[in-house]
């Protein structure tokens, strides 16, 4: 127990650990790895996954329970996005919903798009004043150009402001280049995959109401539909 307990701590952590203190106190094997179980799951609840992941690691390499064995492995294999449908749909949902309503991502995405915007009226400035006139400074291409800049600058700020913010309230943060340069990969498809949805959804109803059901707003059509009827 000794042993494996040390494997701990240096696993997850002196913080983590304090945590897990009254733990290592008890005497009966299967109650302490249920225990432990349970602590993981309250760390994939509270988004601490990095625990989470170890915490499962190390219940699924052996306790002598298969019990618990299974459930470690089910659950890790939920955050991994494999195994059941069931625990990954529950795991996703759940985190969708962490998410939604963050405060610190609600207001990352607030100073990102407020980034985007500013970026990319300031891009279009500069290559509309430029003197040479080519493909990338004048028409399409330049809206291309400058969407594409400002878009850098958007998960940029993105990803700067979360790391900031969920550390200003409590959160340790990977300032690392590698976990920086994750962080930045992971928030720029984040943000694509929001325009390119946004985008085909316009492009969508465009085609189904057409140019005039695009520009005419909500009041107007009902206006319209009470006119008919």
């Amino acid at each position: 127990m000794a042993s494996r307990a040390s494997e701990w701590r240096a696993r997850l952590g002196s913080a983590a650990f304090a945590e897990l203190d009254s733990l290592s106190r008890e005497g009966d094997p299967q109650s302490f790895f249920e225990s432990l179980l349970a602590f993981g799951r309250r760390c994939a609840v509270e988004g601490r996954l990095d625990l989470a992941l170890a915490v499962y690691g190390l219940l699924r390499e052996g306790t002598g329970f298969p019990g618990i064995e299974s459930r470690a492995a089910e659950q890790l294999q939920a955050i991994q996005g494999m195994g059941a449908a069931g625990p990954r749909a529950e795991f996703l949902l759940r985190r969708l919903a962490q998410e939604a309503s963050d405060p610190t991502l609600i207001l990352s995405m607030g100073l990102a798009g407020a980034a985007y915007r500013v970026s990319r009226l300031s891009l279009l400035g500069r290559l509309a004043a430029s003197p040479a006139a080519n493909a990338f400074t004048r028409g399409f291409g330049a809206r291309a150009t400058a969407g594409l800049g400002a878009f850098l600058v958007e998960a940029s700020t993105f990803t700067l402001a979360g790391h900031g913010l969920n550390e200003a309230v409590g959160r340790p943060q990977d300032w690392s280049p590698q976990g920086l340069g994750r962080s930045w990969a992971a928030g720029a498809l984040t943000l694509g995959s929001l325009k390119l949805f946004g985008w085909a959804g316009g492009r969508l109803y465009q085609r189904v109401h057409g140019a005039e059901g695009l520009a005419a707003g909500p009041t107007e059509k009902l206006q319209a539909a009470e006119g008919e009827g």
